[in-house]
């Protein structure tokens, strides 16, 4: 799927994210004020009946004004509440496997699932609707399959055993799948999409989800086409995709995927 430009509202703090020499999001990232919730307010019209001075006397109007003052008619009360949206709020249910179309590629067992949270809260802080951040796999060249993941972001894959060199070239297709829930009150806006917001896409960029109703879940295909990194970037690198609505806001689960060739 053809990626498109999102400058991702996380801003700076997902560079950290990041392996040493790995490439950040292309686009230009904006800070965290640049984004901010917006609310809307509904207009309403009050309409009551015209008083024609010339149907009685004056003393009739003053009795009519005295009635009215005991009337809901005093400003205080003509001004009608802002009806505040709800930011919009996302669970993710279940992730499946990380397929790959090469006998070339491992796929870490375990790895999809795996709860990244603790280790992205520092990017995450200015963010509270990001609920979590999760591993969506980790794929590497057989040969090449890190050890244990390291507690450090930094530290990701290092260790790397020898081995073959001939994914330098080629493109291998892979797919991932995530189920999202709407668990909020209300739908999510229509222009709601899945975005690119730390690395390389891969070949997914971003994906049109719309208004997911409450209680609702969609199942969202990353159609992706792993290359091999540059040899400065043979450690690793790591790509995320977030949900996020018309004004840039994320919101929900962090899909992060991690690709060690």
């Amino acid at each position: 799927m053809a990626g498109e430009s999102f400058e991702s509202p996380l801003g700076s703090d997902f560079e950290d994210l990041g392996e040493d020499g790995a490439s950040s999001n292309d686009a230009g990232l904006l800070q965290s004020d640049d984004w901010q919730s917006s609310a809307t307010t509904e207009s309403q019209w009050l309409l009551v009946d015209e008083v024609d001075e010339e149907d009685g006397p004056a003393s009739d109007l003053e009795g009519a004004e005295s009635d009215l003052e005991g009337e809901s008619c005093s400003p205080a009360r003509e001004e009608e509440p802002q009806h505040c949206r709800a930011a919009p709020s996302a669970r993710l249910l279940t992730c499946s496997p990380l397929e790959v179309g090469s006998d070339l590629l491992v796929v870490q067992e375990g790895s999809c699932g795996r709860d990244l949270t603790q280790l992205c809260s520092p990017a995450l802080e200015a963010f509270p609707d990001v609920s979590c951040a999760r591993c969506i796999g980790h794929v590497a060249s057989k040969g090449r399959v890190t050890k244990v993941v390291p507690a450090s972001l930094a530290q990701l894959v290092e260790h790397l055993t020898e081995g073959p060199q001939d994914t330098a070239s080629n493109v291998f297709p892979a797919v991932a799948r995530a189920i999202v829930r709407n668990d909020g009150q209300e739908a999510w806006p229509e222009e709601t999409a899945l975005h690119l917001v730390l690395g390389e896409s891969f070949g997914f960029g971003m994906l049109h989800i719309g208004a997911l109703l409450p209680g609702h879940a969609a199942e969202i295909h990353l159609d992706l086409g792993l290359t091999a990194g540059p040899s400065a970037q043979c450690g690793g690198r790591r790509s995320a995709w977030v949900l996020a609505d018309q004004h840039g806001e994320p919101f929900g689960p962090l899909l992060v995927l991690e690709v060690a060739f």
